[in-house]
């Protein structure tokens, strides 16, 4: 029994900076060595301080819990021994390789950075995030390969973010998982190299978004092996999930070509107010400003140029002063100088023209001719427009109308309708009485 309590050490830090340092821990179990060690052991290490371990460190079957707001840093390898445990509400950031031979659990809040390579050694050792709803979110970074040995599972829920700038790949031992759960996000700069028997790479993700994105390919060739559909890749992801894009941007030298603040954009007066802030730029050379109706067809409607090299924030600014009425789509092409690009999330805007259209004369008589009265900037043909009765009843249908044309009201007898005009995903209801 004695030798029961010696082997169960549990300790609560008291200070910021090394480890090591006497003075920054408090053993709360009455007996064992006055820091943790970092060579295996038993118990809890509760770190509420910012602190440094200088070369390697083996958590052996001890729990590791680190506190909200509060960051560990292993300038050399981190490794979860079998029996311990790490739960991260604040942030471990391991300088060299982790190896995980039992679990870790980034929670909300939480952020686990490997600076080089994640391993994991068996069973579901990696998790991600919780069923929570985010924020907060839980994060990983892995700047090197994600590599599972021996069935090791990846799991990663609800309010999980993920970026791996390498690849993620099995040893071929077989029944490997990757589990993108519904509402967790993952990006894989490189390739999913998966060569195990009953190997699964599997998307929850029923949506848009798709939340699990592939720059390289899916290599899943074991005999058994499946793989979901619903992946996309680095373009699919600028394009439709903005959010996911910009936390990508902003990790430091991350997998995107520049470091992406915001893009933003606002409608005053009939003119789009558009606003972007970059990070970081390095041999950067221009934007091109791409604006779309319909997310399908793009049009350049202005070049700006970078800073070349700046490693603080850079704002820039760009009216666009003749934009169609509706729903306005943009996007950024971000060039090198060596001609490369990336493009940025689209971002969407309401151009209203609500209120700024009009029928004359109104009153009308039948038969008669009408006029759609449009604003100036209403250059383009209209998508769709149909008369109704009062109770709903469709009577006429206009497609791709020319506002410069006449409308024809005949054989319908007098009252009060109702002209719906559909342009660009935007609507206006305009009441016209017949005589």
């Amino acid at each position: 029994m004695i030798s029961n309590l010696a082997l169960a050490q549990n300790y609560t830090s008291a200070g910021n900076g090394n480890w090591e340092l006497t003075s920054n821990w408090t053993n709360t179990s009455g007996n064992g060595a006055a820091t943790p060690s970092l060579n295996g052991g038993y118990g809890t290490r509760n770190l509420n301080h910012n602190q440094t371990i200088t070369g390697n460190y083996t958590l052996g079957s001890a729990t590791l819990n680190i506190s909200t707001d509060r960051t560990l840093i292993v300038t050399g390898n981190f490794e979860n021994g079998g029996g311990g445990q790490t739960n991260l509400q604040g942030t471990l950031i391991v300088e060299g390789n982790i190896t995980l031979n039992s679990r870790i659990n980034v929670l909300p809040g939480g952020r686990l950075i490997a600076k080089n390579n994640l391993r994991i050694n068996s069973s579901d050792y990696l998790n991600v995030g919780t069923n929570v709803a985010p924020p907060a979110f839980a994060d990983l970074i892995v700047y090197g390969n994600l590599n599972a040995f021996n069935s090791g599972d990846v799991i990663i829920n609800r309010n999980g973010r993920v970026a791996v700038f390498g690849d993620v790949n099995d040893n071929g031992g077989g029944g490997t998982i990757l589990r993108v759960n519904n509402g967790g996000q993952m990006y894989v700069d490189g390739d999913i190299n998966y060569a195990g028997g009953g190997s699964t790479i599997q998307n929850n993700n029923t949506t848009n978004p798709y939340g699990l994105y592939v720059n390289g390919d899916i290599n899943n060739t074991g005999g058994g092996s499946n793989t979901t559909p619903n992946t996309a890749d680095q373009q699919t992801l600028l394009d439709t999930n903005p959010d996911f894009a910009n936390w990508l941007g902003g990790i430091e030298n991350g997998p995107l070509p520049i470091e992406l603040i915001s893009f933003m954009a606002k409608s005053s007066d009939n003119i789009i107010q558009l606003n972007w802030i970059t990070a970081k730029e390095e041999n950067f050379s221009h934007f091109e400003l791409e604006r779309s109706v319909d997310q399908q067809k793009f049009e350049i409607i202005g070049i700006i140029q970078g800073q070349g090299e700046s490693f603080s924030d850079v704002h820039y600014d760009f009216e666009d002063s003749d934009a169609p009425y509706g729903k306005i789509f943009y996007k950024l092409k971000a060039v090198d100088i060596d001609d490369t690009f990336e493009y940025s999330p689209v971002i969407s805007v309401e151009n209203n023209f609500k209120g700024k259209i009009s029928i004359y004369p109104n009153p009308v008589k039948q038969p008669s001719h009408v006029k759609l009265m449009v604003p100036g900037l209403f250059t383009e043909n209209i998508s769709h427009m149909a008369l109704f009765d009062m109770e709903g009843s469709l009577l006429k249908e206009f497609i791709n109308f020319n506002p410069a044309d006449e409308l024809t009201i005949d054989e319908i007898k007098a009252g009060i309708y109702l002209l719906k005009v559909d342009h660009n995903g935007l609507e206006e209801n305009i009441r016209l009485i017949i005589k």
